[in-house]
């Protein structure tokens, strides 16, 4: 009998590690995207990720994602210019978002200030700063 659960216990240890292993290398699933919010956002120079001063906001979303498609019709429906990096449909833009090493999504990039997730407040109160309306 102790032979019997030994056995098992040894072979559920190895069915863990197996699928850890392997689960571990698959992109992120689509719960992950919005479990993380830096609502506050981060201050950098992310011009390296398609900001520039003609186009100050540049954003990383997925079709299926319910913040990306609030965001995008946020902006929209407020006038407000955007570049939208669908990284299911564009591999260079999936690259940029793996480089960021984020979890979240939309990644809100604007002007100097890096978001992951959607916070209508905090990204109102940028837009107002920077007067991007058109």
């Amino acid at each position: 009998m102790l032979k019997n659960i030994s056995f098992y216990g040894g072979f559920l240890l190895l069915v863990i590690i197996a699928n850890h292993l392997y689960w571990g290398e698959q992109p992120i699933e689509r719960e992950d995207y919005n479990s993380i919010e830096l609502s506050e956002g981060v201050l950098g120079n992310y011009s390296v990720f398609g900001v520039t001063d003609e186009s100050p906001i540049v954003i990383y979303t997925v079709g299926w994602c319910e913040a990306c498609i609030e965001l995008k019709h946020y902006f929209n429906s407020n006038n407000v210019e955007y570049l939208d990096y669908d990284i299911e449909k564009d591999e260079h833009a999936r690259k940029t978002f793996d480089n960021l090493k984020n979890k979240a999504l939309p990644v809100i990039i604007i002007d100097d200030m890096f978001y992951q997730g959607f916070n209508k407040v905090v990204i109102e109160k940028k837009l107002n700063f920077l007067d991007v309306r058109t």
